[in-house]
Order: structure tokens, then sequence, then C-alpha cells
């Protein structure tokens, strides 16, 4: 039997300077029993630009993760070993600078975001040798936003996002990751208490690993596009009634190669607030 225990404690504060300046600071520390102890923190400030509608925002911040008991404990197989009690915790830093822009009284807003991260000691798997660290590992890439709410009743959104993660060791890309993503969201209010939404997300291509194949091969997963759908109804006061269709057209995808995702799914609940 292996356990682990953690304990985490953080201090947040904000301040605002005249109505055109904020800025949110925070700072954590984390003690894990088998990872040692970490200080992380973050920085988050924004400017409102005169009466533009134009914001100015950036973040900075650090991250600490450590290994879970199975990558760390997991026993090996006849394929070879996977959990190594030698992986160090994951270490990141990070920061995004991104400028936002309100059109037509506020109905519209634009957006735009640059971003970078790195890590170390990255967790990932290697077939020969179970999970292992990788040393050093770049995320980089934009994100552009718009939103439109042109009524209480009726509100969009839609995001893109390009990105480009990076092993620097090998300069390989990541597995799993993405280069292109694309989310985009409608929501209606077509009476009082009965609200319609869509979901769609949009994920590119990316690579991935074939450990059925000796050796493992690299295998490319192809791109999909899931819809998801959601109802809910007032019926009566602090009472809810919702509807929600995950994969609506159930399209055959898969996240992680060799593993199957969920297809359509439906789910019906109530929701009470006492």
């Amino acid at each position: 039997r292996v356990t682990a225990s953690t304990f985490g404690a953080y201090a947040q504060d904000q301040l605002r300077i005249g109505g055109r300046f904020f800025a949110t600071a925070g700072v954590r520390i984390d003690a894990h029993s088998l990872s040692g102890t970490a200080v992380t923190y973050r920085v988050a400030p924004a400017w409102v630009v005169g009466r533009t509608g134009l914001k100015l925002k950036a973040t900075f911040g650090t991250g600490f993760k450590a290994p879970s008991l199975y990558q760390l404990h997991a026993p090996p197989t006849a394929w070879g070993p996977i959990g190594s009690r030698d992986l160090e915790p994951e270490e990141s830093t990070g920061w995004d600078a991104g400028v936002e822009q309100d059109l037509a009284g506020g109905r519209l807003r634009l957006g735009a975001t640059w971003f970078r991260n790195r890590f170390r000691n990255l967790i990932t798997f290697d077939t020969a040798l179970g999970y292992v660290n990788v040393g050093r590992v770049r995320t980089q890439g934009a994100e552009l936003t718009a939103a439109f709410l042109p009524s209480e009743g009726f509100a969009s959104h839609i995001a893109y996002t390009r990105m480009s993660s990076k092993d620097l060791g090998n300069g390989l890309d990541l597995p799993r990751r993405p280069k292109d993503k694309l989310s985009a969201g409608i929501d209606i209010r077509p009476a009082k208490g009965l609200d319609l939404g869509l979901r769609l997300t949009v994920v590119g291509r990316r690579t991935d690993t074939d450990f059925t194949a000796w050796p493992a091969a690299l295998v490319s997963l192809p791109s999909c596009a899931l819809l998801d759908a959601t109802i809910s109804c007032a019926v009566g006061r602090g009472a809810e009634l919702f509807l929600r269709a995950d994969n609506v057209f159930n399209r055959r995808y898969e996240m992680v190669y060799g593993y199957g995702s969920p297809g359509f799914g439906a789910h019906v609940g109530l929701r009470l607030s006492i």
C-alpha cells in the first residue's frame, strides 16, 4: 500500500485604481509528502484605455504538479516498466498578453491573446522506460476571440487557437496537442425561464503514439468536430429542468490513439435552488 498527503495554502489580493487599472496577485504554497514543497505565484494586471473600450491585459505565473501515485508506483507488465519512483514534479513558467476591444456600445467584443509556456520535467510515457520526465518543453501561440451580445436574450462567441508545442530536447511536437482548435457557442432565451444553447468544438490533427506496434510508431489522429446542445426550463420557484445532449451527430473520434470516446449521450436532470 502506498499513500501520499498534500497540504496547500494560498493568498490572493485584488487592486483597483481609478476604475482604469486592475490587478490580481496571488501566491500559493504546496507541500507534498513525496515531491517536496513548492511556492508558485500569479500576477494579472489589466488597463482600460480611456473611453475607447480598449483593454490591455497580461498574466505571468508559475506552476507545480506532483506525479500521481500510479505514475510513481504502477507495476511493470510483460511489455516493460510503467511507474518510476525517480519522477520529478512538473514545473512551469508562463505568460500571456492580449487586447480586448468593445464595439457597438459593448454589443461586439473582439480579442487577441499571445501566450508562451515553458515546462521543466514534463511527465510523459515512453514504451521502453514507462513514465519519464521530459527535460524542457515549450508551448506558444495565439488566440483570437469574438463575442456578439446584441440583446439580453441572445449571445454568441467564437474562439480560434493556433498553438505550437515542442519537446526542446528532440525538436518533436508533443503528442495529442492539436495545432488548431476552434470553439463556438450560441445561447438563446426565446421566452422567460427557457434557455437554449449550442456548443461546437473543432480539434485539428495531432500526433500520437501507437503502442501496439513494436517498436512504437508515431501516428496522426484525424481532426474532429463535436456539437453539444442544452435546454433548460424553469418548472417552479427554484426548480429547473434541463436536458443535455453530447456529441449530437454521434461522431467517432479518438483523443488518445486506441481509446474510443463516447458517442451520442443524453442527460436529463433537475436543479433545485434552496
